[in-house]
C-alpha cells in the first residue's frame, strides 16, 4: 500500500481488518470443506461396507433335521459364486491362442515347403493322367 502518512493513517487499520476478515473467513470455509469431505468418506465407507455385508451376507446354518429311516442324508449344498466375465483389451489374445506354444519358423518354413511339394507333386500327377 502506498500513499501519504495521513492516507495510511487512516486506511490501513481498516485495509488490515479487511484483509484478516477475508483470510478467516477463507479458512472456515475449507474447514467446513474438509469436514464435509470427512463425513462423506465416513457414508460412503460404510455404505460400502454395508453392501457388501448384504451380498455376502451371513446366513444362518440350516437346521438338520432328523432323517426318517430309509432317508439318505443329503449333505448341504455350497454356493458358488459364478466367475465374472473377462474383459478383453485392444492387445489381449484370446485364451486358445495365448497358451498355444510359440510355433518355430523353422517348422512353419518346412511344412509350407511340405505342403508346396504335395501340391507339385498333384500337379504333376493330374499332367500324367492327362497324357494318358
Amino acid at each position: 500500500m502506498t500513499g501519504t502518512a495521513e492516507e495510511l493513517d487512516r486506511d490501513l487499520p481498516s485495509t488490515i481488518v479487511s484483509f484478516v476478515s477475508a483470510h478467516l473467513q477463507l479458512k472456515n470455509t475449507l474447514d467446513r470443506a474438509q469436514a464435509d469431505m470427512d463425513a462423506a468418506v465416513k457414508a460412503a465407507t460404510a455404505e460400502a461396507n454395508a453392501k457388501k455385508k448384504a451380498v455376502t451376507g451371513k446366513k444362518e446354518p440350516a437346521k438338520l433335521e432328523a432323517p426318517a429311516k430309509n432317508d439318505a442324508v443329503a449333505k448341504p449344498a455350497t454356493p458358488t459364486k459364478p466367475e465374472p466375465p473377462k474383459l478383453f483389451g485392444l492387445f489381449d489374445e484370446p485364451v486358445a491362442q495365448a497358451a498355444a506354444p510359440a510355433a518355430d519358423p523353422e517348422d512353419e518354413e518346412n511344412e509350407i515347403l511340405a505342403e508346396a511339394g504335395r501340391v507339385q507333386e498333384d500337379e504333376e500327377d493330374e499332367e500324367l493322367d492327362e497324357a494318358a
